[in-house]
Formats: C-alpha cells, structure tokens, sequence
C-alpha cells in the first residue's frame, strides 16, 4: 500500500488513516524510527515481557468449579485475553 503525506515545519508526519488501519496501528502506539541511506522504515517497538511469579499466576488463574467448558468457549476467552493486552 502506498500514500502521500507531508512534514509539518516542526518535522512532524501523518500516517494516513487507511495506512494505519491496514496495520491495525491505534493510538498512542510507539515507533522505532530506522533510519536507511535516504529513507525511514517505521515499526512498532517491541513490549517487554512482563514476567510473573507463580504466586501471581495463581491469582490471575483461578481452579474452575463446575461442568467442563466446550474447548471452543475458552479458546476464545484466551484469545480475546491477548488482544486486550497487546493492543
């Protein structure tokens, strides 16, 4: 995909809705800036890991009471749980 924008006096740039849309970049993303012989490459920086004991993975992940949960139901549940975190 290719677009035009142009750089603002304070050397600032707009990425183009439809540009940021296609790479599902939202708001407030932060972006490591590559510079090339006459180019910029944008690309979103890396988070860290948070790591965890176990003793705070046990709080997050609680024992299931009650009937088995259909596979397909909390497949779902993890993957929803991950898109709310890396967003």
């Amino acid at each position: 995909m290719n677009a035009q924008t142009k750089m603002s006096v304070k050397g600032q740039v707009v990425i183009p809705k439809d540009v940021r849309d296609a790479l599902n970049w939202g708001e407030r993303l932060e972006l490591e800036v590559v510079a090339g012989t006459n180019s910029i490459t944008l690309k979103p920086r890396a988070r860290p890991r948070k790591t965890i004991t176990w003793e705070e993975f046990h709080q997050i992940v609680k024992p299931h009471e009650g009937p088995a949960i259909p596979e397909s139901e909390w497949e779902e549940g993890i993957a929803e749980m991950f898109r709310r975190e890396w967003r």
